[in-house]
């Protein structure tokens, strides 16, 4: 069998950023109540107007309980962001796939230098935060941290609602939804885009995003993640493409690729349920023989993590010797597809040489 060479195709559209966007106007901060919760709201609106000064616009409510009732309350009230004050990191994690329109900032768990979470940072539905001037002081595996706005004792519960009022004014300064301003903060962040054990991605430059930042940066970072993880398998990704949403572009874009003989393309956006998501349409006429067990446990994989998972329509198929493969565009869907599927599906391409599925 020839050397396997992955071409990672990714999708964007551009005006999907302002047309689905969400603006940051209700936030929970949720917790122990009291000074300590007050200090938090302090924080996050420090963090807000780190930039230029200019305060939060929106509702800001303390409210003393557990996760769960934060999540209920959230719904029920239309608040788009709850700040956690204290530890849960595991419950807020387990919880927060079942409330996709509520984002969750949370700290690591510990003012102590330990390892605390033992998930996956990239794919985490919670951004995950710590405290430190220069590096992360407090509990790792996470996702960012900064400096402790209220004691300057790299307090992680104080450094956490910073970052989540620096994450909000990227979102309400560049129109652009919560989950992309995250996405924003992961490639400029002080470790240059790279995921640190200790530091994740940094410290957030707002200035920086705010001034230079590109929307088409939101899904080429998605396909780095394919390309990260593939590496970790032995596969190398041979080309990075981002082309327009348009059938005819993409399906010329699919058959230069299948007439290379490529092995692998991954495409990554465009398979929702939006007027603009037209990826299955492209793709479809163009398989020779579609795999519907692999789609299936896309989906079966993604729902077990989100009850939304159901309403992707990833296909995957073969057209001539390519495999092709038409993935969620937002980074937790598409990295948590790479997990579903690989290594085991790299077993088709014995499988068309001839081998029978007792061979290694």
């Amino acid at each position: 069998m020839r050397k396997l060479n992955f071409c990672i195709v990714v999708i964007f559209l551009l005006i999907q950023i302002n047309l689905y966007s969400q603006q940051i106007d209700k936030v929970i901060i949720s917790g122990l109540g009291g000074s300590h919760d007050s200090n938090v709201k302090t924080a996050f609106q420090i963090g807000y107007t780190s930039y230029n000064s200019i305060p939060f616009p929106g509702e800001i409510i303390l409210l003393q309980n557990n996760i769960q009732e934060s999540f209920d309350y959230a719904i029920g009230n239309d608040f788009d962001l709850i700040i956690r004050s204290t530890t849960g990191l595991s419950t807020g994690i387990r919880l927060a796939p079942n409330y996709p329109t509520v984002r969750l900032v949370m700290p690591a768990g510990s003012n102590d230098h330990i390892q605390t979470f033992f998930g996956d940072v990239v794919s985490s539905p919670v951004v995950i935060t710590g405290a430190g001037i220069d590096s992360n002081q407090t509990a790792y595996k996470l996702e960012f941290f900064s400096i402790d706005p209220i004691t300057g004792t790299n307090l992680s519960s104080y450094a956490n609602g910073y970052i989540a009022g620096q994450i909000a004014f990227i979102s309400n300064t560049l129109d652009v939804s919560f989950d992309s301003a995250r996405t924003l903060a992961r490639i400029y962040g002080s470790e240059n885009g790279e995921l640190d054990f200790r530091n994740g991605f940094g410290k957030i430059p707002v200035s920086k995003i705010i001034n230079e930042a590109l929307p088409v940066e939101l899904i080429s970072f998605t396909g780095k993640i394919i390309g990260s993880k593939l590496n970790t398998l032995g596969l190398d990704v041979s080309d990075y493409i981002i082309v327009p949403d348009e059938i005819e572009t993409l399906q010329n874009t699919l058959l230069q690729f299948c007439a290379a003989q490529k092995d692998l393309v991954i495409i990554t956006g465009g398979t929702g349920l939006s007027p603009r998501d037209t990826t299955p349409e492209a793709i479809i006429p163009l398989l020779d023989r579609r795999i519907p067990g692999i789609e299936e446990a896309v989906r079966s994989y993604g729902q077990d993590r989100t009850p939304y998972a159901m309403l992707s329509r990833s296909v995957v198929g073969f057209k001539g010797d390519t495999l092709i493969m038409a993935l969620p565009g937002s980074t937790s869907g598409a990295s948590e597809s790479i997990d579903a599927v690989f290594p085991s599906v790299l077993h088709l391409f014995k499988i068309i040489k001839g081998f029978n599925h007792d061979k290694k």
